[in-house]
């Protein structure tokens, strides 16, 4: 039949007939306003594709309009995951190949592909490391104020050291690696539980404190939170290091059902914020299924609160990020009641944007979607606006090129209100 109208024309929807995953955006910290977007695709939305699924890096201006753009691949999976700028606009991007993309593949499964562009989309290096084993990062790489870049994820091998499970299953360990601007290795961190541990949010202080949160199966700072039967339960933890990669405090926390952990932020006090979601009790009563919420430490690690916000469907934070004044930006999707006003259609699984105060108090919520799939993987605050990124097997923006497309949507961060960044102004 003939392909559904878009529903938001102020929304950028790009893709092709392949299927096209956004995963984070970042906005460039110099002057320009850049938006820079990262993914997966199976077609070739940035470039040629070299074979099955490559990863992508797009760059647009404030209203939308495509810039340069890179897509990077090898004839097995590769991906692009995480997005960053300094202040010069150079870009760096972090991702995994199960390739042999810019040097040969360390062992049998994924590689960390790691790399760096300047504003103009010139290549200024990319490097591949890995163990023999499965190594995933997927952060943002983040900066610290002398430009120096972090990384992190986690593996299945002894990527940076033994790995901290039995030979044979291996256990997932968190890792951790500090690069100068010009990407040379100054310190690498591996560490973990014997029975599973990873890495999913990461970011730098403003001190070049590096703090880290994902989840563990095991008892990484204390006893597992196991469930009625006794059985190991998936828990929060989070980590702060120094600049030098020493670990200052290490918590974990949780409910005795399953509980994650998928993005952390810090303020210019030093707070920390994580969210994620939870199956429990976490922050309050769940309302039904997976509830997502908010969660805030001091800088020392002690808790001050959690939030919990929920539906009775499922509900997940995915990404996050704070503006100078403290509040809290939260994206993920749903497939619950919408609530707050409705950029489109609600049905199925929509994308969903949120504003909170410092103390997790909720401020507006919006919903974006369509009558098909719809989820939200990346947020960024650029001024008095705010950048979300998804994916929709709808016609959102524009009319769907055939599976997953990928759409950026700005919004003001004042009430929420939808601006156009469809490249029109």
């Amino acid at each position: 039949g003939d392909a559904p109208a878009p529903v938001v024309g102020l929304i950028n929807q790009y893709g092709n007939r392949g299927q096209n995953i956004p995963w984070n955006i970042a906005i460039a910290n110099d002057d320009s306003g850049d938006v820079y977007a990262t993914g997966t695709t199976a077609g070739n939305v940035g470039g040629p594709s070299a074979g099955s699924l490559d990863g992508y890096l797009l760059q647009f201006n404030q209203i939308g309009v495509r810039g340069w753009s890179k897509q990077l691949g090898t004839t097995e999976i590769d991906n692009i995951y995480g997005v960053n700028t300094n202040t010069d606009g150079d870009v760096y991007f972090v991702g995994r190949t199960k390739g042999s993309l810019v040097a040969p593949n360390a062992g049998i499964g994924n590689d960390i592909v790691f790399g760096k562009y300047d504003s103009d989309g010139n290549e200024q290096w990319i490097q591949q490391f890995g163990s023999f084993g499965v190594d995933n990062s997927f952060v943002n790489p983040e900066l610290d104020a002398s430009g120096n870049v972090y990384v992190g994820g986690y593996t299945d091998g002894s990527l940076f050291g033994p790995n901290a499970g039995a030979a044979f299953p291996p256990s997932l360990d968190p890792w951790v690696a500090k690069f100068d601007p010009d990407g040379n290795q100054l310190w690498a961190r591996q560490f973990g539980s014997p029975t599973g541990d990873e890495l999913f949010g990461l970011d730098v202080d403003s001190q070049g404190n590096v703090l880290a949160t994902g989840w563990t199966f095991g008892g990484l700072a204390g006893p597992n939170n196991v469930n009625v039967d006794g059985a190991a339960t998936y828990d929060i933890w989070l980590q702060k290091m120094d600049t030098n990669g020493n670990t200052l405090w290490t918590e974990q926390f949780g409910t005795n059902v399953d509980d994650w952990a998928w993005d952390i932020e810090t303020n210019a006090a030093g707070e920390i914020y994580l969210t994620g979601w939870t199956l429990g009790n976490l922050g309050g009563t769940n309302a039904g299924s997976y509830d997502y919420y908010i969660a805030k430490y001091s800088s020392s690690g002690d808790q001050l609160w959690v939030r919990q916000y929920g539906t009775t469907g499922d509900d997940a934070a995915t990404r996050m990020a704070l503006d100078d004044n403290g509040n809290i930006y939260l994206t993920g999707y749903s497939n619950g009641p919408a609530s707050g006003q409705v950029f489109g259609t609600s049905g199925g699984y929509d994308a969903w944007v949120a504003k909170f105060d410092s103390e997790g108090n909720s401020i507006w919520r919006k919903t974006i979607g369509t009558v098909e799939l719809d989820q939200a993987f990346g947020i960024a605050v650029q001024g008095n606006d705010l950048l979300v990124s998804g994916l929709t097997e709808g016609s959102l923006g524009a009319v769907n090129q055939g599976s997953y497309d990928g759409w950026i949507a700005r919004l003001t961060t004042t009430t929420g209100n939808l601006l156009s960044f469809n490249g029109l102004g």
